[in-house]
């Protein structure tokens, strides 16, 4: 699925636009050497983060990239880890799995509730279950890395990686698209201006 996003610049002049941002489907991204692949977003200079209605969805999108590069990070990289480097290494990995844990509780705490009270969030809490144990199963693995339990194999970790991967770079593409749209209708329904109006009605 392919659509563009037209949104609004904050200013006196409501033809003013930062697009269009094209989204596309995790399957229809290519990054040639990426495992996985990124969001993509095309950067314009006219944007102002300052005005979070206008820049919703980029804010997301540039936070999901994030997660998405550290995957690929620990997916290229676990192969070619010298044994001085390993504890380290794993403390990357763990970093990766708790930003992505705090992300998560931090959206099933209070973004979902929040949104729960005009849409259905069922299936983004299913997304983030689906993911919950291979993102433990890599942290456990690491941990013991880090406390010399067991011996560091970088076969093992990337075969950690694709047991969550896929589905956890899915979520993070689907999510952009769930909650823009939903947060697009909350505007409307809480602030009903004119402003709004004109902004997300090319959405």
């Amino acid at each position: 699925m392919q659509f563009s996003i037209l949104l609004h610049k904050r200013t006196s002049n409501p033809k003013v636009t930062l697009g269009p941002l094209t989204l596309m489907s995790a399957s229809q991204v290519s990054s040639g050497k990426d495992r996985f692949a990124l969001i993509p977003v095309t950067y314009s200079p006219d944007w102002n983060f300052k005005d979070h209605v206008a820049t919703f969805s980029i804010e997301m999108i540039l936070i999901h990239n994030i997660f998405i590069r550290s995957l690929n990070s620990v997916y290229h990289y676990a192969p070619f880890v010298k044994k001085e480097d390993e504890t380290a290494f794993a403390g990357y990995c763990l970093t990766f799995t708790e930003n992505v844990r705090v992300h998560n509780d931090m959206e099933e705490e209070i973004v979902f509730p929040f949104l729960q009270t005009k849409f259905d969030m069922g299936v983004n809490v299913e997304q983030h279950a689906k993911t919950t144990s291979g993102i433990r199963a890599l942290e456990e693995y690491m941990n013991d890395v880090l406390s010399h339990k067991i011996a560091y194999d970088g076969d093992k970790v990337r075969e950690l990686v694709e047991g969550f991967g896929d589905d956890l770079v899915e979520h993070l593409h689907d999510e952009v698209r769930s909650l823009l749209w939903q947060f697009k209708s909350l505007i409307l329904i809480l602030l009903d201006s004119d402003h709004f109006a004109r902004t997300f009605s090319r959405i």
